[in-house]
């Protein structure tokens, strides 16, 4: 479901962007390994979405692993809900400018729509029941690390 999910908001994102910034129709949010977007063919003027950590979300974990079938107690597995964090890396050559528009762009999108449900977004898939997406800061610390990480790579863009 992590691939579904992605891609979901992968498209809810290029549907937006096209209408604001595109004339003609063109996906600039593509999904991305983020150690290999400055390898990527088709790395200029994209925006980049990768996945850069998976969490278990324990808190809202259901403790009722049993459910009653035709008077008999069944045990069943729980439903996991997960965190997962998410990553966009602009890249528009020479355009630093347009660069923080595009960003700007994406944030706005989770700022106009930020949860997800199959009332208001009927292309969801059925195996998905709810996406919320927040914005997550790291501090500078965690910040440090992580472009230590993907610094070698991004920084080729």
């Amino acid at each position: 479901m992590i691939d579904i999910s992605f891609k979901f908001i992968m498209d809810e994102i290029n549907k937006y962007l096209n209408q604001k910034l595109n004339p003609t129709p063109k996906d600039l949010v593509v999904l991305a390994d983020a150690v290999k977007i400055a390898d990527s063919a088709n790395q200029e003027n994209n925006i980049f979405l990768t996945l850069i950590n998976i969490e278990e979300d324990r808190i809202s974990r259901s403790p009722e692993n049993f459910v009653k079938i035709d008077n008999r107690v069944v045990y069943k597995n729980p439903k996991v809900n997960l965190n997962l964090y998410c990553l966009f890396v602009v890249n528009k050559k020479d355009d630093y400018f347009g660069a923080l528009r595009q960003l700007s762009s994406v944030i706005q999108f989770f700022q106009f729509k930020n949860v997800f449900t199959h009332e208001n977004s009927p292309s969801l898939d059925l195996g998905i029941d709810k996406l919320i997406l927040d914005l997550y800061s790291l501090n500078f610390e965690q910040v440090n690390h992580l472009w230590g990480i993907l610094g070698e790579n991004i920084y080729r863009l």
